[in-house]
């Protein structure tokens, strides 16, 4: 093929060859949120002695409460079994894609103090991702251009502290319980990223592997009202994630040089700023208690890419592409069904889904259980 008609061909599909390229997409790194599985035992525990106790046992409920001393030791290990799904659309400049990503986590906590914890988790996930056909008018089918697979290890160390009973409205709302909590964590994650690309102009697909590292630092202050059954909180936090990616040379057959990729390492970045709320309701039974919760969330991202891409062929020959700048705003609105069980266990399920986002459309739900000892 002559040089002339190889560039043809390039500038005939640049959607998929930008989209392999920018394999550094940074994928999110799952913040963990102590606050709401620690202080879950203690709510449904200590609400039924407020339900019972008079008002003059008030600042007792208070206390046991902004405390983590209800629990019968100062341990706790989780497990959770999460998935995402994650999608994009089409655009001018890049092409979409659709996600899958299963994955767990499990975590061990301990309550230093009465008031300070400390806690570490690993989480596995595997990303699966295919692109798009842009020509295939089948939308309920499309056509895979190529693929990519990310194998996600990651590590984090949350530190979580509880102020002590503040009173800042209750003196005007009787028996309303308040309490504030400050939480930082680091994180870190190692991946493992394959992919496959197959082309008209290529005798096999050609594939490529690499690794990369993410790093993760996060710092959220919330604050949490309780008023008889009923419980709502205001939170808001700062997150960054940097991930790098090395760089690779995708291999094929024997005469396919021509049209393999060279990808240079890569490094993105994203601070991200979210504020939120959430109401929840305490129900009692016999059996413990069932909490729903509803949460909404303001996400503000600050993303370090947008630029134009340059795409390098093993033959020497380069491309330019430009690709979209990202969507900073996006709305996330979640609902949780937890059960705080006798024994200081608890299972609950969570679903969390993106809104307004200009590209993509991201949904997750989690499965975990928590054993406090």
């Amino acid at each position: 093929m002559s040089r002339l008609r190889r560039q043809a061909a390039r500038q005939s599909r640049p959607h998929l060859i930008v989209a392999l390229t920018c394999a550094c997409a940074l994928a999110s790194h799952m913040v963990p949120n102590w606050q709401s599985e620690v202080r879950a035992s203690n709510y449904g525990a200590v609400l039924d002695d407020s339900l019972r106790l008079g008002e003059e046992d008030l600042e007792e409920i208070r206390r046991r409460l902004s405390s983590q001393t209800v629990a019968p030791g100062p341990w706790g290990a989780f497990l959770t079994f999460d998935y995402d799904d994650n999608s994009r659309r089409q655009t001018m400049n890049e092409n979409g894609f659709d996600e899958r990503v299963p994955g767990f986590t499990v975590g061990v906590d301990k309550l230093l103090t009465d008031r300070f914890l400390l806690g570490g988790q690993f989480s596995y996930k595997s990303r699966y991702r295919d692109y798009d056909d842009p020509a295939n008018p089948d939308k309920d089918n499309p056509k895979t251009l190529g693929t990519q697979e990310t194998q996600d290890f990651a590590w984090a160390l949350t530190a979580m502290y509880s102020f002590p009973s503040i009173s800042l409205v209750s003196p005007w709302i009787p028996d309303l319980i308040e309490g504030a909590y400050l939480q930082a964590t680091v994180g870190y994650a190692f991946l493992n990223i394959d992919t496959k690309r197959p082309d008209n102009a290529l005798t096999q697909p050609a594939r490529g592997e690499t690794n990369g590292d993410r790093a993760l630092l996060s710092g959220s202050a919330g604050y949490d009202w309780i008023y008889h059954r009923w419980g709502a909180g205001l939170v808001g936090s700062v997150n960054y994630i940097d991930t790098w990616i090395d760089g690779y040379r995708e291999t094929g057959a024997a005469g396919d040089e021509s049209e393999l990729l060279v990808v240079r390492s890569r490094d993105a970045s994203r601070l991200t700023f979210d504020v939120g709320a959430k109401a929840q309701y305490n129900f009692t039974f016999s059996w413990g208690n069932f909490i729903p919760e509803a949460r909404i969330h303001y996400v503000y991202r600050d993303i370090r890419n947008g630029d134009p891409t340059t795409v390098e062929f093993q033959d020497g020959d380069t491309e330019k592409f430009p690709t979209d700048p990202p969507d900073r705003d996006a709305i996330k609105v979640g609902a949780t069904l937890r059960m705080v069980l006798p024994n200081y266990w608890q299972v609950w399920l969570d679903y969390e889904r993106t809104l307004l986002d200009r590209h993509e459309d991201n949904f997750g739900i989690r499965l975990g259980i928590r054993k406090q000892f």
